[in-house]
């Protein structure tokens, strides 16, 4: 509806390309407005490109392009981000990091990577956790302190899986449909 505030109620994570409909920036009418809600955070779109992670009560605004800005509900407390920062809103706690986020989406559908940077074992494990609610077990606790760089894809359990067991040289089984184990390749 051209005439009403184009809206999205986002549970999880996303990527956006919103195109500005305004020709003035200074007056913005309802129709010409895009808003996304995430948990307690209201997300003012002023034509942009940016991506949204919202996991486990933590959510973080990465800002490509453009400009957004971010107001939680029922507070006086809003940020404007411009392009290459990011904002962490943990709870109804609002704050721009300094350091850019390690995860991107990119590609023509958007693949989720992660970007590797002298990252450990314990730290990929726990982003596993965290995007596919599954459990890790190790069988060689040395293996948690090793640290890799590159890029890992998240979009797809056998592509993730492959590519771990490939640049740490371990064996992974899945033992059960939540439960995978890393062991050091014989």
């Amino acid at each position: 509806n051209r005439k009403k505030t184009r809206e999205v109620w986002l549970k999880g994570d996303a990527h956006f390309e919103v195109k500005h409909l305004n020709k003035n920036e200074a007056a913005i009418n309802d129709s010409e407005k895009f808003l996304v809600h995430v948990n307690e955070l209201e997300i003012e779109v002023l034509g942009t490109v940016f991506n949204v992670w919202n996991r486990n009560g933590k959510t973080e605004v990465e800002l490509e392009s453009g400009k957004v800005k971010l107001r939680m509900k029922g507070s006086a407390k809003e940020m404007l981000l411009k392009p290459g920062e990011v904002a962490t809103i943990n709870g109804t706690d609002l704050q721009l990091n300094q350091e850019k986020s390690d995860l991107v989406l990119q590609g023509p559908d958007h693949d989720k990577l992660y970007n590797l940077n002298n990252t450990s074992v314990a730290e990929i494990i726990d982003l596993i956790t965290k995007t596919y609610g599954k459990k890790v077990m190790v069988d060689d606790t040395t293996l948690l302190s090793r640290k890799i760089d590159g890029v890992l894809p998240l979009c797809h359990e056998k592509d993730l899986l492959f590519a771990l067991s490939g640049i740490l040289d371990i064996r992974v089984r899945q033992t059960d449909a939540q439960t995978w184990v890393f062991s050091t390749a014989d």
